[in-house]
């Protein structure tokens, strides 16, 4: 699912920061046409890459989609050497040609070009190594109220003692009942307050600063009352996990603070992150797997 909302969350973090104001004066700049890219790569899936313009094509925008730069291109290099080029895939994406490998530990960079628009290049990010063992235990026997008539049951995930890394889940269930709401985090086991920990619906990033610590419980969406009084039940997790690069843990939690502050007319803007030089956007790694929790 986070790949689904990354475009969407992207160009909408440029428009909350492009639309605070200040009252003190400033000078008038012409505003720059730029290109807005999202690249994710991963060593168990297909490589995501989406590429926007930053400039509405007709005031009669209807989606995101229209924004959407169908003729680019880009050079993808491992360890400083080029090893791959994109093409369009005519969903609205970005493949890599090749189909290479994306493998742990080493150094990727991608840059980006299409006509009229500078040409971007990446920061290098590394791919991390692949997580140790992690165990997911649920219990619905301790439950409580969520949001949206939902009720949640406790999730306990056992951490590895050598975590190295930033972490993400993303908990899809099935099949999908009503509105959804999020996992709320219980406790900290081992290592006493957990520092931080963002996300946003159903997806979380766990800092690897935090640790130690042995286990993080949390109130899991288990059950949801109907209009009339029955209660339907989901039947399943899809848990999608992985240990990510730094770059796409400040891009979630950059997000994260955009999404609460948005709620005050009192905050101080938060920079929209990027690691592009030459356009706006987001290139990270994620060194993924897929649990199936049976509830």
């Amino acid at each position: 699912m986070v790949k689904h909302l990354a475009p969407l969350i992207l160009i909408a973090l440029l428009g909350v920061y492009g639309c605070y104001v200040q009252d003190v004066e400033v000078e008038s700049v012409e505003y720059q046409e730029e290109l807005v890219i999202y690249c994710i790569l991963s060593t168990q899936e297909e490589p995501f890459i989406k590429i926007y313009s930053n400039f509405p094509a007709s005031s009669q925008l209807a989606s995101y989609d229209q924004l959407f730069i169908m003729n680019a291109k880009g050079r993808l290099f491992e360890d400083g050497r080029m090893v791959d080029s994109i093409v369009h895939d005519r969903q609205n994406k970005y493949v890599f040609a090749q189909a290479t490998e994306i493998k742990p530990g080493h150094y990727y960079q991608i840059e980006i070009s299409a006509p009229g628009f500078s040409s971007a290049i990446s920061e290098v990010v590394q791919v991390p190594e692949r997580l140790p063992h992690m165990e997911f235990a649920f219990d619905s026997t301790l439950c409580t109220q969520l949001y949206n008539n939902f009720t949640g049951c406790a999730l306990t995930i056992t951490f590895p003692t050598d975590l190295s890394s930033d972490l993400l889940f993303d908990f899809t269930p099935s099949p999908a009942l009503g509105s959804s709401t999020f996992p709320e985090i219980i406790e900290v086991e081992g290592g006493g307050v957990l520092c931080s920990e963002s996300g946003y619906e159903n997806l979380r990033v766990v800092p690897q600063s935090c640790h130690p610590f042995e286990n993080i419980a949390y109130y899991l969406p288990y059950q949801v009352q109907g209009s009339g009084e029955e209660i339907e039940t989901y039947e399943k997790y899809s848990i999608h996990y992985g240990s990510i690069s730094r770059s796409y843990f400040e891009y979630i939690e950059n997000f994260y603070q955009q999404f609460e502050y948005s709620y005050s007319i009192l905050f101080e803007p938060v920079i929209t992150y990027s690691n592009f030089e030459g356009a706006s956007g987001f290139f990270g790694a994620i060194n993924d797997t897929t649990f199936v929790l049976e509830l």
